[in-house]
């Protein structure tokens, strides 16, 4: 799938790449809990552009012969890396020689490769750049059907009980009967985070004394992200969408509806900036990590770039320049190296967890995207997708210490219901970084070899 990247599977440059990243891997048991993932503790829920024409000029030589001017550039960039991070990169060139870290282990075209094979292999993915131009209303009611509300008692913010009149509320919120014969998908981009939810409410769904994991989040649509609007909810305040890898109910308000060229600015940019902070507020919203926004201009410390916004009267997109600094971004997508990866995976150091994204959190599979997204890859969102089709899968069942003996490429390391950040055997310890479980952080553990099922490697 090309999502979010230069539709020939180039980055354009100008004299800029990107510095050094690092990355850690930490591990514990953690969980995420989406339908494929499983919480760790019985209290479980169940869960090629068109071509144009080149116009015709009257090329006569000028009578005298003038001078070129020097295009304007800028000395490559210089970002900052974590102590922790740099630590292990001067770890992996100490294992595997010096230089290392910066080799460039996928190139644009075989970034492309993995997305397009992801896209074709994995069933929730779907290419944002080929919507229909209609879908049956059947499709669309079965795809809102198919969520269920948690059968077992739940409560609003753990706190309050949810009666069976408000369950019925939340569904008669889906306004199936309001469903035409024919849905046309409205290209739209989400201009504000949101919770994806199974049904169309702000209210959350825990079991009483489990404040981290709400029953009816299913991931989170981070600023930039292209979508398709394709139903209402009754009282008009949920909208119902398509994203790369997921479909559920957000706020109508975070998202704004474009044409078809404003669509293509960020489902198939063909210049555009990469965000590398874990977060930032940029134009007044924020962008979190692999947003993907079009590129205006640049200075030698900052970018220009176009944010999205929804006109509050019409809601349809309108585009604001605003500035982006280059500690906090990256013109096309980040070098796909070793030392880029430790970069940006230390950035999540600490972070809270957050199940489905939920409090502006990050949990293990999310993690996992966020990092990934900076160089351009598209990974499934759940960890049982994530285990079946994300890169170069390899069985741990029955060596999983002797196989990742051999890993010296990022990977993802995978237990029932749970992802980790693979950072490499240091002293003698097999080592990751990930997002444990609610109430937790993002961070760095050592490798317990129990349970292990798979490791997915992404590299030359």
């Amino acid at each position: 799938m090309r999502y979010f990247f230069d539709l020939t599977g180039k980055r354009t440059k100008l004299g800029l790449s990107a510095l050094a990243v690092g990355l850690l891997f930490c591990m514990t048991s953690c969980v995420t809990l989406r339908d494929a993932d499983a919480l760790p503790h019985e209290n479980r829920p169940v869960q090629e552009p068109p071509e144009i024409s080149a116009p015709v000029h009257d090329f006569s030589p000028p009578e005298t012969e003038m001078e070129e001017p020097e295009p304007e550039g800028y000395p490559e960039y210089e970002r900052t890396i974590s102590a922790e991070a740099l630590d292990w990169v001067n770890w992996y060139e100490g294992t595997y020689g010096s230089g290392t870290a910066d080799k460039i282990l996928l190139d644009r075209e075989n970034i492309l490769r993995w997305n397009r094979q992801m896209t074709a292999d994995t069933p929730t993915m779907r290419d944002m750049t080929a919507l229909p131009a209609e879908m049956s209303g059947a499709e669309v009611r079965a795809m809102i059907e198919h969520y269920e509300l948690p059968a077992d008692e739940r409560y609003v913010d753990g706190n309050t009980l949810i009666s069976h009149d408000m369950r019925e509320d939340v569904r008669h919120n889906r306004n199936l009967d309001g469903i035409p014969d024919i849905v046309e998908p409205k290209r739209a981009v989400i201009t504000a985070r949101s919770d994806l939810k199974r049904f169309p409410t702000d209210k959350t769904f825990h079991r009483q004394g489990e404040p981290h994991y709400d029953g009816i989040q299913e991931t989170e649509l981070i600023s930039g992200f292209p979508t398709a609007v394709l139903h209402t909810s009754s009282d008009g305040q949920f909208a119902f969408v398509l994203s790369y890898f997921y479909s559920g109910w957000i706020p109508s308000g975070n998202v704004a509806h474009c044409t078809a060229d404003e669509y293509r600015l960020f489902a198939a940019p063909e210049d555009y900036v990469t965000v590398l902070a874990r977060v930032i507020e940029c134009g007044g919203v924020r962008f979190d990590m692999g947003a993907v926004l079009p590129y205006v201009g640049e200075t030698a410390d900052s970018y220009t770039v176009q944010v999205p916004k929804r006109h509050p009267e019409t809601g349809m997109l309108t585009l604001e320049n605003t500035e982006i600094s280059k500690e906090d971004a990256i013109r096309g997508s980040l070098d796909y190296t070793i030392k880029n990866y430790y970069r940006q995976a230390f950035l999540y150091l600490g972070t809270d967890y957050g199940w489905g994204g939920s409090s502006g959190g990050v949990d293990c599979s999310g993690f996992v995207c966020a990092v990934f997204r900076t160089f351009g890859l598209y990974l499934p969102r759940n960890t049982g997708e994530q285990s079946k089709y994300a890169g170069m899968v390899v069985s741990l069942a029955n060596d999983p210490s002797g196989v990742l003996d051999t890993v010296n490429q990022p990977a993802a390391v995978y237990r029932p219901g749970h992802v980790m950040l693979y950072l490499g055997k240091r002293d003698g310890r097999h080592t990751i970084i990930h997002a444990p479980q609610g109430g937790e952080k993002v961070c760095v553990a050592e490798l317990s070899m129990a349970n292990l099922t798979g490791v997915s490697v992404f590299g030359g």
